[in-house]
């Protein structure tokens, strides 16, 4: 099995702002936006109303939030699912079948901060697992976006950057979990994925230099 280590350049830190952005630092240094304000920067919400994804996002993290603890990832604590939110159960219950159908997965890295010095951004990845094969997963509980792939290819690029063992070979793949308790897995291996990304930075970039009026 791969070793289940990154080595940090320090200690990584984040700043949560309003608006959903998001900064990474690197012993008090700054390092750069998040790799999802970067790409939320450059690409906007699609039309959806502002209302309905904050509360899309509010949702995804409580998912995140309870799969952390499920899988123990805050010592001391667990998770009663009783506790869950209506609304956030049958994403957690999908996530429950995923792994009733995948009983093989060893986790390596769970809610890890990673960080790109050449690149200027910053991250924080799900999971990296192993089940023959080494992924690194995103946790979704909202629709399937073409986005995705680029931020799962900016997470890649910095465990290589920070020298995480074999970060080229790590396959990238989201889990959707969905409000009917179900979920369905996609797998993204475009070799321009990362591309995409260091492009949507750049746009993002321009629009913050000139107001979002470019």
């Amino acid at each position: 099995m791969p070793a289940d280590t990154a080595s940090a350049p320090g200690l990584i830190t984040r700043e949560n702002l309003a608006e959903g952005k998001r900064f990474y630092y690197l012993d008090g240094k700054l390092v750069g936006a998040s790799v999802t304000t970067v790409i939320d920067g450059a690409l906007g919400h699609d039309g959806i109303p502002k209302a309905v994804w904050e509360h899309a996002g509010l949702r995804g993290t409580a998912v995140h939030e309870a799969i952390h603890l499920y899988e123990g990832g805050v010592e001391g604590h667990t998770l009663d699912l009783d506790s869950l939110h209506p609304e956030v159960r049958p994403h957690f219950e999908g996530y429950l079948q995923f792994k009733t159908d995948y009983p093989d997965i060893k986790f390596q890295l769970t809610e890890h901060f990673v960080v790109s010095l050449k690149h200027h951004y910053g991250g924080a990845l799900d999971a990296v697992y192993w089940d023959g094969d080494e992924t690194l997963v995103d946790w979704k509980s909202g629709m399937e976006m073409g986005r995705h792939a680029a931020q799962l290819a900016a997470y890649k690029n910095a465990l290589d950057e920070m020298g995480y063992q074999n970060a080229k070979k790590l396959r990238r793949k989201c889990v959707y979990l969905t409000k009917e308790g179900t979920y369905r897995v996609v797998e993204y291996s475009g070799e321009g994925d990362f591309y995409d990304f260091l492009a949507l930075q750049r746009i993002a970039a321009t629009k913050e230099h000139h107001s979002g009026k470019y």
